[in-house]
């Protein structure tokens, strides 16, 4: 069996090119995307239709329901149990499709096996945040732990306290945990490829106007509307690009229609650059015409 990695920034046409390379080699389709994991979120999560799930089968898509929340480790359990099902019943190709390079990051390197979780502790970090201590907390990490402060700004207050958290429960540092990590994990244990799609930006504009132009003719208002009445409002799923805006139009703080297409066109821009960020310190991606096919890769 051997894993394809179908990625790129939002709108770059990954998940059409994955159902027809799929089709093509009787491969599958597994689901690394942060949106469509949950079963409630159709339109402005771009899930696949019913015509896409007839040509390949998917997996891993909307199988958690509100006010359920996907985490990192549910997804690496999920996936890598998927993983072994597929290869018992000798799938030659599995795509892995999606967005967000975090979920793939976890795939294929793991999950870093930190405990120094204590609710005590936390809470008292959090509760310095609360009282106006956020600089000298971090000055603190800085002398512990500077390679972590470094990647990690002040505000970022999870991070923070979670970076301290470590230290005072375990005695060790965040970096010196990732460092042994790397230095112990396991190899991928599938043939691993990692192809990228993507647009010139001006390109991905336009690709992302019509597909918010799409999603509200489709009915993305009445999605999440139907969510709030069932008292979803807070769900953090609603919190993503596209679904916060849209939270925000019901509310009454964005005033019309036109200024809500606007307003996710701008974020899902954003969004993009954020997600292009991420791919570019992976060196293995192979970047790919949007018409290249499968065939030309040799893994």
């Amino acid at each position: 069996m051997k894993v394809v990695f179908v990625l790129g920034p939002t709108a770059s046409g990954k998940s059409q090119k994955a159902i027809e390379w799929a089709e093509g080699c009787e491969g599958v389709i597994l689901n690394a995307d942060s949106l469509q994991f949950y079963s409630d979120l159709y339109i402005g999560s771009a899930a696949p239709s019913e015509e896409d799930k007839k040509r390949v089968p998917h997996y891993l898509f909307h199988v958690l329901s509100p006010p359920q929340k996907a985490t990192a480790g549910w997804f690496y359990r999920e996936a890598n149990a998927q993983l072994s099902t597929f290869e018992q019943n000798k799938i030659p190709y599995v795509f892995v499709v999606g967005g967000s390079g975090f979920y793939l990051s976890i795939l294929e390197n793991g999950l870093l096996p930190i405990q120094g979780e204590s609710l005590e502790v936390r809470l008292e970090l959090e509760n310095k945040l609360k009282e106006g201590n956020e600089l000298s907390l971090y000055n603190e990490l800085q002398q512990k732990d500077p390679e972590t402060a470094s990647k990690i700004s002040s505000h970022d207050h999870y991070r923070l306290v979670r970076a301290l958290e470590v230290i005072y429960t375990t005695g060790t540092t965040l970096s010196e945990a990732k460092r042994k990590w790397q230095n112990d994990k396991t190899p991928f244990p599938y043939p691993l490829l990692k192809v990228g799609f993507d647009f010139a930006k001006e390109n991905l504009r336009q690709r992302v106007e019509k597909r918010t132009q799409l999603m509200l003719q489709s009915g993305l208002i009445e999605e999440v509307e139907r969510l709030i009445q069932r008292g979803y409002q807070d769900w953090m799923p609603l919190q993503s690009v596209g679904y916060k805006e849209t939270l925000f139009y019901i509310q009454g703080f964005v005033q019309s229609k036109d200024e809500l297409e606007k307003l996710i066109v701008v974020n899902t821009m954003k969004l993009i650059k954020k997600q292009k960020t991420w791919f570019k310190r992976d060196q293995s991606i192979q970047w790919v015409e949007p018409d290249s096919p499968f065939n030309r890769f040799n893994f």
